[in-house]
């Protein structure tokens, strides 16, 4: 630490109301105040014409960025860095201060959008899901017969938490919570449920056919193959510690998917078709 002899107090950082604002100690002799982890002294006069035009510049970037398309391209950056935070540090270990450096925006634009840390990580799950369920309606399953239409639904299902898998600690974070941050989206079931009608209506086809079982319970059925499939990303660490089972890489989760998809075909199958 800087010498500050002549000042009553050195800097100290502190938090108001949770948003991490810095207190600059006076004394007679100037300000004091933070340079990369250390504190200096600077004549009053030349702090406050430097904190003024700092203030100026980073508001004028923030009203740009609260403005039009800037708008939109900052939320989805900040929402990036967040996923990214949260997902290294989970909920309680993630820091607004570190979302703000690696998004390049500051913590009062990041505040101006979400009023705290809870309502972005909600707001993180939201566009985790919202993402995901794009990625499972877009598939042609009309086209396929339903064996081949029902594989293809299960792998995509599979395939959303190695294509984003930041969302795999995200979403064990928000079990912890039981779920709380999703159920503050009201709108959660206009989301889920197309992708749940998707899924029933290729059982339903399959039903039709004599391919698959009649009167399948959907949403057990949905729920089972969920967990089963994505058991190698929420459980494969501590499956592959006692098991002589490889659940953890590239080829381990893609041996396991092969193995989850022809598991749940085979329980659905009707045996007298």
């Amino acid at each position: 630490m800087a010498n500050l002899a002549g000042h009553d107090l050195w800097l100290r950082r502190g938090a108001v109301a949770g948003k991490g604002r810095s207190f600059y100690t006076r004394s007679a002799s100037g300000i004091a105040c933070p340079i990369v982890g250390e504190a200096i002294a600077l004549p009053r006069d030349v702090f406050w014409a430097r904190s003024r035009k700092d203030r100026e510049s980073g508001m004028a970037d923030d009203r740009k960025d609260m403005q039009g398309s800037d708008r939109h391209n900052s939320a989805a950056t900040i929402l990036s860095a967040a996923r990214s935070e949260f997902g290294r540090h989970g909920l309680s270990g993630a820091r607004i201060t570190n979302i703000a450096q690696n998004s390049g925006k500051t913590k009062q634009l990041i505040y101006h959008y979400y009023e705290s840390k809870d309502e972005l990580f909600s707001q993180v799950i939201w566009d985790c899901l919202q993402q995901s369920m794009r990625n499972m309606r877009a598939q042609a399953y009309d086209s396929l017969t339903p064996p081949n239409a029902l594989r293809l639904f299960l792998i995509t299902m599979s395939d959303q938490y190695r294509l984003f898998p930041d969302c795999i600690p995200i979403m064990l974070d928000e079990n912890i919570h039981g779920g709380m941050h999703m159920r503050q989206h009201h709108q959660i079931r206009n989301v889920t449920q197309p992708v749940v009608d998707i899924f029933a209506n290729i059982i339903a086809r399959g039903a039709t056919t004599g391919e698959f079982k009649p009167d399948l319970h959907i949403e057990r059925l949905f729920a089972a193959s969920l967990s089963i499939l994505t058991t190698c990303f929420f459980c494969g660490g501590v499956l592959s510690a006692f098991l002589s089972l490889d659940l953890t890489s590239d080829e381990g989760i893609e041996s396991w998917q092969h193995y989850a998809v022809g598991l749940m075909l085979d329980a659905v199958a009707n045996g007298t078709s």
